[in-house]
């Protein structure tokens, strides 16, 4: 267990460590943050501290990766610090798509926070291992049911500020409402999502959403 809990997630180095704001949202994407003792073998440092002193305008953070809290860090480094912090466990990897209750549970901390926190600086932290396949779908789910942003622009949005393209189809889909695919090799799901519309004005190209395949490799608590 001892093992375990200190061993870097995999892939984790494919990974930038910080997005950037998502356009007229005020969520801001990352991967996971690592303790000092983790952190030492990647030869990277993106500790806790290191992502507050980066981004000090963070006022609220989600945890969506499916560990117990002290796995990757300890939340009190947050919550000392006046942060509100939500963990909201959920299962990652190729097949998963987040329940209508864990979307809920995202929405509602993220309007409860609204309400208390008007300031647009007032950043809110999202995070999965990597920040881009839960992250991006809470985030998009969020976007097109609770703003009323069209789901090929909240992707476009979320894969721009991620500066990753999303690698699960399944998700993808989802958010798109379109039926669900295996995930193999397929045409992306993105492909000429405007095929039928006229570009909004300012855009040349009619196909501008256009989802590309990632490269391989490369408390106060609220409960």
């Amino acid at each position: 267990m001892a093992k375990k809990k200190n061993t870097v997630p995999d892939r984790w180095n494919n990974y930038t460590p910080i997005g950037s704001q998502v356009p007229n949202t005020r969520f801001l994407p990352f991967k996971v943050p690592l303790r000092d003792e983790i952190c030492q073998k990647t030869g990277v440092s993106f500790s806790p501290k290191k992502l507050l002193e980066e981004q000090p305008n963070l006022k609220l953070i989600i945890d969506l990766t499916n560990a117990f809290d002290g796995r990757y860090y300890n939340s009190d480094c947050f919550v000392s610090q006046g942060i509100l912090f939500s963990k909201i466990k959920c299962p990652g990897g190729p097949g998963q798509i987040p329940s209508q209750a864990l979307l809920q549970k995202f929405y509602n901390v993220i309007d409860e926070f609204s309400r208390t926190n008007s300031a647009p600086d007032s950043l809110i932290g999202v995070h999965c291992t990597h920040g881009l396949n839960r992250t991006g779908y809470f985030i998009c789910k969020y976007m097109i049911d609770k703003m009323g942003i069209e789901p090929c622009k909240a992707i476009e949005h979320f894969q721009t500020a991620r500066g990753h393209a999303m690698e699960r189809p399944l998700l993808v889909n989802n958010i798109l409402n379109k039926p669900e695919q295996k995930e193999t090799h397929m045409q992306s799901p993105l492909a000429n999502c405007y095929e039928n519309e006229r570009p909004s004005r300012g855009y040349l190209k009619r196909s501008y959403c256009q989802y590309e395949e990632p490269r391989s490799s490369k408390q106060r608590k609220w409960l």
